[in-house]
């Protein structure tokens, strides 16, 4: 009786441990499928923000270029000219709205150089100390030897910014302490990864700032990284939205942590490493273009926004240039062919349909190796090259661009002795 007694007790035992290692598979299953859920709820947020980003930079390369052009023929003084530098004025920042969107949707201006972390947190911090007022202080930790990391400085700058602001925010008028520090982090099995978005493997710099201030309920740090819904921005702006995708941008990934009064530790990881990515197309740097300088030739521009279009047209033909125009990449290839050794250059879309600027540089450069591309996209430099697979192009202009940009990339295209 006694050995079927303990072999009851004995396969009760197992069946329990059975019971908790379902009742942990089911628990680890929630956790993967609640973050994969919040994987694919940002990235849906993101390729809507892209998209409005590329419409909304078609349609300010309109405004701005339709108010260079009007203004080329006011005299300084006119009352009109000044409405039209307002204009310009406005869709400067309008751009730079633009800029965030982009920066959101992980798409944003990005260059590749060596950057001290450690150095440009202090830098912000140095910033914003006049920013906390009384009651608030920042406190700096970071130790010797933190690796350099690869990426664009101004945009890691912004995301700090970001971060730095929003823990002052938190503290309130009471006060409080910020803690910001530095340092090298392995990144974890992915069971245990939390906010950090399935990061491969390998080591991380990254910049955390914990402040003690008012937290956030769980429901809100959850939605975090949404646009205009963080309570701690008061629904101002993009936010920790813009900074997911700057660090985003970057390979890396930001993680959260924060209890109601208990205060709020931000952390972004970028990867520890010094690869850069293809090289970016050149762009115009400053004033490039002769005083009075006027084009001879005929140029193709290719581009599915009649905004676009029209006002490229406009420009070019101001500056005397013939033109034609192609609303996609194979009526672009079509009409060179057309036209064989007319065209002095081609002002190219990267995104159109059905055939894109990618694939018909590419025809291009298998066909006409030696007709000058200037590239114009919504997209970043460093982006744009790495769609274009390594494709050499001649010039590149960022939407929304001015008049003097697409002149100034023009005739350095044109003209390549002329740089520098």
């Amino acid at each position: 009786m006694d050995e079927e007694t303990k072999a009851l007790r004995e396969r009760i035992a197992e069946l329990e441990a059975e019971r908790i290692d379902i009742r942990r598979f089911e628990w680890q299953r929630r956790e993967l499928d609640s973050r994969i859920q919040h994987l694919q709820r940002m990235e849906s947020l993101s390729v809507l923000a892209g998209g409005v980003a590329h419409e909304f930079n078609n349609l300010l390369t309109g405004i701005l270029g339709n108010a260079g052009l009007a203004m080329q023929g006011l005299p300084r003084g006119s009352a009109a000219r000044d409405c039209l530098h307002e204009i310009e004025v406005a869709a400067g920042r309008a751009a730079e709205l633009s800029a965030q969107i982009l920066a959101y949707a992980g798409r944003g201006p990005l260059l590749a150089e060596p950057v001290d972390l450690a150095r440009l947190a202090r830098e912000t911090i140095d910033l914003l100390e006049s920013f906390p007022g009384e009651g608030a202080r920042i406190e700096f930790d970071s130790p010797p030897g933190l690796p350099r990391i690869r990426g664009d400085g101004s945009q890691i700058r912004q995301a700090l910014t970001n971060v730095f602001s929003n823990a002052i925010l938190a503290l309130g008028e009471r006060g409080g302490v910020i803690i910001v520090r530095t340092g090298v982090t392995e990144t974890p099995p992915p069971a245990e990864a939390g906010g950090r978005s399935d990061l491969p493997r390998g080591a991380y710099a990254f910049v955390e700032v914990i402040d003690d201030g008012c937290g956030m309920e769980p429901a809100e740090v959850e939605r975090a990284f949404e646009p205009f819904v963080s309570g701690r921005f008061g629904g101002r702006g993009l936010g920790l939205a813009a900074v997911h995708g700057i660090v985003r941008g970057h390979g890396g990934a930001v993680e959260i942590e924060s209890r109601p009064g208990r205060g709020t530790r931000v952390r972004l990881l970028f990867p520890a490493k010094d690869d850069a990515p293809g090289k970016p197309p050149a762009e115009p740097q400053g004033e490039t273009v002769p005083e009075g300088y006027r084009g001879r030739g005929l140029i193709l521009v290719a581009d599915d926004d009649e905004t676009v279009l029209r006002v490229a047209t406009r420009i070019l033909a101001h500056l005397g240039f013939s033109i034609l125009t192609a609303r996609d990449g194979a009526e672009a290839v079509a009409l060179i062919e057309s036209r064989p050794g007319e065209f002095s250059a081609v002002l190219l879309d990267l995104v159109m349909q059905p055939m894109n600027g990618a694939d018909a540089l590419l025809e291009i450069r298998r066909r006409w190796p030696d007709l000058p591309v200037i590239l114009s996209t919504g997209y970043s430099a460093v982006e744009a090259a790495t769609r274009l697979a390594g494709l050499a192009v001649d010039g590149f202009v960022q939407k929304p661009y001015r008049r003097e940009q697409l002149v100034a990339a023009l005739h350095l295209a044109l003209n390549p002795s002329s740089e520098g």
